[in-house]
């Protein structure tokens, strides 16, 4: 006769899952008698959406959050209260707003939140980006001392050019042999090289990676894995659904954080071993770092680890995305693309190669790269502040804790600020005083206050040399048959808060300049 008992491990998996449904039921009162409290507090929040119970507006959001709080911009007002699950959020949408938050209460709201990712994959916020207090200060200094001062920026001059000639002789061998060539992995590569260049003074990615082979497998897999682990986890929003890990998220980031702790780990101690000198006379940033260890004057291990994954990993697909849009921008638009190569031939002419000297004169590549960061921002709501403690804005009050996005998407697009504002028009930045540094609050591709982004130095010359360079020295053509208007503008969300290309920008390339130019800068294809 068959038993009617269940097998231990459903017993189990069933405690388990009535478990966890009591847990949710507790949190949803718990849930009910804050708003009961809030109530009695009579807090005056922002207006926003209706909510759901234990979701709050998390549903609302969608596939594609900015677009989703663009809408609620124009339906609630610059100023829109979200609950994310157990989270209070707001939304800022209009210059004004944005200069309330990011200026005029900036020490307010110069929290970061700490969630699943912070610890597992950036270190518990001991890098730079998600750090606060004191800890932030002193990351800050190091960066701003030790990796994006004038002096260090201009020493790396010299990498800049050799990895990016390296990456324009590989796109026209491709082009000598009639290939196109999707330029999203093409640039995102570009960027990784100039970042691990910095880092460890070696290449990852292309045909002449100076790194051993099996960490450059070791470096892409992991970049890889990281982005396809994705950047949502249940836990930080609905904690009691956390122990189900749904969708394996947070799995993923414990693989991959533990995989990166190991190639860090690698790299400090071949840096130690070398006896932190450096390669070719310039010290690379994990040399500086582990000296200033040694000193007893700076960051502990992790804090490094959690540096030189906020730099790998914010500095690439960023500065990656900004140029491929551009080129998709100039692609679609040849009256624009012709603007800019009349300009290089103006100010550089074609019998040399650009220089970084030559950026400054290059007025309409910079209006190209402003209307590229107002149309497609790398990070639609830059980077989500908190606020450190509860305070009131426009009236309304914001509880301590608070996640503020900022949608620098919807007031780019906004047509109350820009005429045309869907249109790509470069024209509309020549000749005008707004730009990229925190105190135009209609652009602020870097944010502003105090957490503005600490590479914006570097960020704005690596992307306009890129494009300058390699516009200047390749005649760059869509596939046979695509039209400038069959150019896909679709974006997609990036797993890291980003929006890149939905689908790849393809061309070809042949060369523009005069062989000798090419031969004389010891490019070969």
């Amino acid at each position: 006769m068959e038993s009617s008992r269940q097998p231990p491990n459903l017993q189990v998996n069933m405690y388990w899952f009535y478990g966890v449904m009591i847990a949710g039921v507790l949190v949803w009162v718990v849930q009910l008698i804050s708003a009961v409290n809030q109530n009695k507090l009579k807090l005056k929040l922002p207006p926003g959406p209706p909510q759901w119970p234990f979701v709050g507006n998390l549903l609302d959001l969608g596939k594609m959050p900015h677009h989703a709080m663009t809408s609620m911009a124009k339906k609630y007002g610059d100023l829109v209260y979200l609950r994310l699950g157990v989270v209070h959020a707001v939304v800022v949408s209009s210059p004004d707003m944005a200069k309330e938050f990011l200026k005029v209460q900036d020490s307010v709201f110069s929290g970061r939140s700490s969630g699943v990712q912070s610890k597992l994959i950036f270190y518990d916020s001991q890098g730079l980006i998600l750090s606060v207090g004191d800890h932030w200060r002193l990351m800050r200094k190091v960066t701003t001392l030790e990796l994006f001062s004038t002096k260090r920026v201009k020493e790396g001059e010299p990498i800049r050019r050799e990895e990016l000639l390296i990456a324009i002789s590989d796109l026209l061998e491709k082009g000598n042999a009639k290939e196109t060539v999707k330029m999203d992995p093409f640039l995102f590569g570009l960027a990784i090289n100039n970042i691990t260049r910095l880092l460890f003074n070696e290449t990852y990615y292309g045909t002449k990676v100076t790194g051993a082979p099996q960490d450059c497998k070791t470096l892409q897999d992991l970049i890889t894995a990281n982005y396809d682990a994705g950047f949502l986890v249940i836990r930080d929003f609905i904690p009691w659904l956390g122990p189900l890990d749904l969708g394996g998220t947070e799995a993923k980031m414990k693989k991959n954080g533990r995989g990166f702790d190991a190639f860090f780990s690698k790299k400090m101690d071949e840096h130690r071993a070398q006896g932190l000198k450096g390669r070719n006379g310039l010290p690379a940033l994990v040399d500086v770092l582990l000296q200033l260890q040694q000193d007893g004057e700076g960051p502990s291990e992790p804090a490094i680890k959690g540096l030189l994954m906020d730099i790998l990993l914010a500095g690439s697909e960023t500065a990656a995305s900004v140029e491929t849009w551009a080129l998709t921008e100039l692609m679609r638009h040849p009256e624009a693309r012709q603007k800019l190569l009349t300009e290089l031939d103006t100010v550089v002419g074609r019998d040399r190669l650009v220089e970084e000297a030559d950026l400054v004169n290059l007025k309409y590549l910079q209006a190209v790269v402003k209307e590229t960061f107002r149309l497609h921002p790398a990070l639609p709501f830059l980077v989500p502040h908190e606020s450190l403690s509860a305070t009131k804005v426009a009236g309304y009050d914001i509880p301590a804790k608070t996640r503020v996005f900022v949608n620098i998407y919807h007031i780019g697009r906004d047509p109350s600020l820009w005429s045309d504002p869907l249109s790509f028009n470069p024209d509309r930045f020549l000749d005008s005083p707004i730009g990229v540094r925190g105190q135009n609050f209609e652009l602020l591709p870097f944010g502003s206050g105090r957490r503005i982004c600490v590479g914006l130095n570097l960020g704005m010359l690596l992307i306009e040399l890129n494009l300058a360079q390699i516009l200047h020295t390749c005649e760059l053509s869509l596939p046979p048959g695509v039209k400038p208007e069959d150019v896909d503008i679709e974006e997609k969300f990036g797993e890291q808060v980003t929006t890149p290309k939905a689908v790849p920008l393809e061309i070809v390339a042949a060369p523009r300049l005069p062989s000798r130019v090419y031969k004389e800068a010891g490019m070969v294809f």
